[in-house]
């Protein structure tokens, strides 16, 4: 890693240089909320609702103040100097590559413009590295309602989106056999996703189990008739 480089990983457990976050919960929610916006000022008011989940107590803002300069002392490879004060709050400066998520829609947008263009080996290559960046459920050990209310749903979103576009590349170049066993298992998983199921139904086809594909639009027919009064 050359001088003056950090990694900072949100797409798992809160990570600083490739090692857990070893600061205390309240100080994780702080750094969480930070990298979430990175480069960006967050107002203390924030800060303060992400950590009391709504509910802070009168000496809130002096606590969150010591809460960034124990941060600012402990975060290891001078990570804690990339925080700044900026009114109304602070930010944490993060340049390319250093924040995960960052990477991911970086390496999602590459995606999307090489299939765009037809190069679907491209368009693979680059979500098999994105998804690989993903260490387990953001936030995994940051304990704030509010942060996991506001941020976890959309995170998850674009990882379904990369999954979803990384499959359709792979039909594309006609890796069929090879996607079935794992799209079963996250249809199985989400039996109301429409894409997900649609992408199934196209791998089955392909290798000609008709009556298998024909079975998961009738799944997908009654999931979303259940969930949400509509048809596929």
């Amino acid at each position: 890693m050359p001088d003056g480089e950090l990694r900072f990983g949100v797409l798992g457990p809160l990570q600083v240089n490739g090692q857990d976050a070893a600061v205390p919960a309240k100080q994780r929610v702080v750094l969480a909320a930070l990298l979430l916006r990175a480069n960006r000022v967050v107002p203390v008011e924030t800060l303060i609702d992400a950590v009391w989940d709504g509910a802070p107590p009168a000496s809130a803002r002096v606590t969150v103040q010591g809460y960034l300069r124990r941060l600012r002392r402990d975060l290891p490879g001078g990570a804690g100097e990339r925080i700044i004060t900026r009114d109304p709050g602070y930010l944490i400066r993060v340049a390319g590559g250093e924040l995960d998520l960052d990477e991911f829609t970086g390496l999602c947008g590459r995606a999307r413009s090489a299939a765009a263009e037809g190069d679907w080996p491209g368009a693979s290559g680059q979500l098999t590295q994105a998804l690989a960046l993903w260490r387990g459920d953001p936030l995994a050990d940051v304990p704030s309602d509010v942060l996991r209310r506001g941020e976890v749903p959309r995170l998850a979103e674009l990882r379904w989106q990369a999954l979803e576009l990384r499959f359709a590349a792979e039909l594309r170049l006609g890796r069929h056999t090879g996607v079935i066993a794992e799209l079963r298992q996250l249809a199985s998983a989400e039996p109301a996703r429409e894409e997900l199921h649609g992408l199934l139904m196209v791998a089955l086809y392909r290798c000609g189990r008709q009556a298998e594909a024909l079975e998961v639009y009738r799944g997908i027919d009654r999931a979303l008739r259940e969930e949400i009064g509509i048809t596929p």
